[in-house]
C-alpha cells in the first residue's frame, strides 16, 4: 500500500491516482479534528504537547469523498509474495510506538553474534593452540619431573653404594698394610728394644743410691733378717762400702739387740748396693748381676709369648 504524504511533502514527486484499494482504504480514515469528542475522552486528558487522540470512523460515517494524494513512485509499497495483507498506514495515533520484534527474529545467529574476520578467527585459533600447549607442557613437566627423579634417585644410590664399597675395599687393604709392615717393624726392631730396655735398667741399677732408696734397701735387710732369725745364727754380708755405713748408721746395733747371733760380714765380691742375709734354713738375697739376669729372662719369655699368639690364631 502507499505511504500518506502531506502537502509539504510533495516537491519533486509526481502526482498519480491510486487504485480502488487505495482509494477506499484512504477514505475509510477522517482528520482527527473533525472526530468530536466523548465524555470518557474529556475524563483523560492527553499528557503534556501529546496530540489528541481521536474515534475512528468507519467507511460511510464520515460523508467524505474519495479523493486523490501525492506519493512518491518509489514509496509505494508492494505485498508480499505469500499475498498477506499490506499494514496498515501509521497515523498520529501511532508514533511513538516500537513494534514489537517478529517471532524468530531474536533467534536469528546472524543478528546475535556478528561474524568474525579472519583476524579474530586466527587469534581466537592462536589462544586456543596456547592454552593445548600449556596444558601438555604441566603434564608432560609432571610425568618427567616423576620419572626423572626416580631414575636420579635410583642412579645415585648405585654410585654412591659403589664408591662406598670402593672406599671400604681401599681402606681394607690399607689396614692390611699397616699391620704387615708392623708386624715387620717389630721383628726388626725387637731385639734393639731388649737390648734399650737392659741398658736402661743397668744403669738404673747402677746408679747411685739416693737417701730413699739406702732406706727401701735396710727396710730390705730387717725383713729378711725377721724373716730368718727364727733359727740363728743369721749373717749378714754386705759390699765394704755398705758394710762400714751400716755399721755408722747403728743399724746392726738394733738388730743385735733384738736377735741373738746376729753377725755383720763385708764381701769384697758384692758390688755396691749387693747384700745378702743367711741362716741354716735359707738365704735372701739381691744382687746386681741376678736382677740383670732374671730382667733379661723375662723379656725373652715376653717375647717368645708375643711371636705364639699369631701363630696360635692362624692355627
Amino acid at each position: 500500500m502507499g505511504r500518506v504524504i502531506k502537502n509539504a511533502d510533495t516537491s519533486e514527486v509526481t502526482s498519480v491516482s491510486l487504485d480502488e484499494d487505495v482509494l477506499a482504504e484512504g477514505a475509510d480514515r477522517i482528520p482527527a479534528e473533525q472526530v468530536e469528542e466523548t465524555e470518557g475522552d474529556d475524563a483523560d486528558p492527553p499528557p503534556g504537547d501529546a496530540a489528541p487522540q481521536g474515534r475512528v470512523l468507519r467507511a460511510g460515517e464520515a460523508g467524505r469523498s474519495p479523493e486523490p494524494v501525492t506519493v512518491r513512485p518509489d514509496e509505494i509499497a508492494t505485498q508480499d509474495e505469500s499475498g498477506s495483507d499490506p499494514a496498515a498506514p501509521s497515523g498520529p495515533d501511532d508514533t511513538g510506538t516500537d513494534a514489537p520484534p517478529a517471532d524468530g527474529a531474536a533467534d536469528d545467529p546472524d543478528e546475535q553474534e556478528p561474524t568474525r574476520t579472519d583476524a579474530e578467527w586466527r587469534a581466537h585459533l592462536e589462544e586456543k593452540v596456547e592454552a593445548a600447549r600449556a596444558e601438555g607442557y604441566e603434564e608432560g613437566h609432571d610425568d618427567g619431573y616423576e620419572a626423572g627423579y626416580d631414575d636420579g634417585y635410583a642412579e645415585a644410590e648405585a654410585t654412591l653404594r659403589a664408591e662406598f664399597d670402593d672406599t671400604r675395599r681401599q681402606l681394607s687393604e690399607d689396614i692390611a698394610r699397616f699391620e704387615e709392615l708392623w708386624e715387620a717393624y717389630i721383628d726388626d726392631a725387637e731385639s734393639e728394644i731388649i737390648e734399650l730396655t737392659l741398658d736402661l735398667a743397668e744403669t738404673i741399677v747402677d746408679a747411685p743410691f739416693t737417701e730413699t732408696m739406702r732406706q727401701a734397701s735396710e727396710e730390705a735387710v730387717i725383713e729378711a733378717v725377721t724373716e730368718l732369725a727364727a733359727t740363728p745364727p743369721v749373717t749378714i754380708r754386705l759390699h765394704p762400702v755398705d758394710c762400714q755405713r751400716v755399721r755408722e748408721s747403728g743399724l746392726v746395733t738394733r738388730l743385735q739387740e733384738n736377735y741373738e747371733g746376729l753377725t755383720l760380714e763385708p764381701e769384697p765380691d758384692f758390688e755396691e748396693g749387693d747384700w745378702s742375709v743367711s741362716s741354716p734354713t735359707g738365704v735372701v738375697r739381691r744382687l746386681r748381676a741376678e736382677v740383670l739376669e732374671t730382667l733379661r729372662g723375662e723379656l725373652r719369655r715376653a717375647t717368645t709369648d708375643s711371636e705364639a699368639a699369631p701363630d696360635a690364631d692362624g692355627a
